[in-house]
């Protein structure tokens, strides 16, 4: 199968673990790891990512 990166938009086969990151809407997938991290979008960890829980009054 042949992929797009997310990042520099070129083609590619193969995906391992690193490659990729998943949010509610969509699995974002990249030709390596330094353009997953170089990705103009901040990958934020869902634990981080969540609005904070209010508190009663």
């Amino acid at each position: 199968m042949r992929f797009a990166c997310m990042n520099c938009m070129e083609v590619f086969e193969g995906i391992e673990e690193n490659m990729t990151h998943c949010t509610d809407s969509a699995i974002h997938l990249f030709c390596s790891k330094d353009c997953r991290d170089k990705w103009v979008f901040p990958l934020i960890p869902d634990k981080e990512s969540a609005p904070e829980e209010l508190t009663p009054a």
